[in-house]
């Protein structure tokens, strides 16, 4: 982190959350000591060490300032620009990719694991698939690359499903649902739902080659089953006007079969 943007983040966390340090500890050594610790992932005792204070001191200012980053400044950042998703974003209208298919989605949703140590006696719960202690975080981004939700703290071997829709039924979580006529492209590990289409199974998300895309151009496409967003963007591009018209009936229809949440 360069100097100026330290020194913003002290200003931001002084003036507009109120907070200043201890009488002992001043406000920047105290962001200092966390982001050490978040930075290069230090250990207690390295803090210690390096701004000589005890491990008590170090432990309470950087829970302090991680409490205040994560729970009460993060959420004035990490949001959508429009919160009522009246307008359609920006990158889709002017995309001749996009735009009108995909005039009703506001973003994409995805998880990620990211790697933690935690204690021995809590390993087993960190511990998914590839054997390695993470926590599994869900983030939602628009398309101009803007996180606009993040659940973040479950543990590795919870399944995305589960963090999906305890975000959707958690009022407190503070994630934004999408409104009629508003969609969410999201993982093919979440449920179908209103709101949520989800890619068709057995599709890849990457990579359509162009051998695939020329059959879907001509014709093989018309079959719900085989679609996925990406590539109906990348064939729709190739395609006249009257087959643009039957892709984007069938694009529509199949968003509305969705079951109901």
């Amino acid at each position: 982190m360069s100097s100026h943007m330290f020194r913003q983040l002290c200003t931001t966390l002084h003036t507009q959350y109120g907070y200043n340090g201890t009488k002992g500890i001043c406000l920047e050594e105290s962001v200092a000591m966390t982001l050490v610790v978040l930075g290069h992932a230090s250990g207690n005792r390295i803090v210690q060490d390096r701004f000589q204070h005890s491990g008590e001191t170090v432990h309470r200012h950087v829970a302090t300032v991680v409490t205040l980053l994560a729970t009460v400044m993060a959420a004035d950042i990490i949001q959508p620009a429009d919160r009522t998703f009246r307008n359609v974003l920006e990158h889709i209208q002017h995309s001749s990719r996009y735009w009108p298919h995909f005039k009703g989605c506001i973003g994409a949703i995805d998880g990620v694991h990211v790697s933690v140590a935690v204690p021995v006696d809590e390993q087993h719960l960190y511990k998914g698939r590839k054997g390695t202690t993470t926590t599994n975080c869900m983030c939602a981004c628009d398309f101009d690359m803007k996180f606009t939700f993040a659940c973040v703290g479950w543990e590795g071997s919870t399944h995305d499903t589960r963090i999906f829709l305890n975000c959707l039924n958690n009022e407190s979580d503070n994630f934004l649902k999408p409104l009629a006529g508003k969609y969410y492209l999201v993982n093919s590990r979440y449920p179908m739902k209103r709101g949520f289409p989800a890619p068709y199974k057995g599709e890849r998300a990457h990579e359509i080659n162009d051998v695939e895309r020329s059959r879907y151009a001509q014709g093989t496409y018309g079959h719900s089953e085989r679609g996925h967003y990406d590539a109906t963007a990348n064939v729709i591009s190739i395609l006249d006007e009257a087959e643009m018209k039957e892709v984007r009936d069938n694009i529509t229809a199949s968003i509305c079969r969705m079951p109901p949440s």
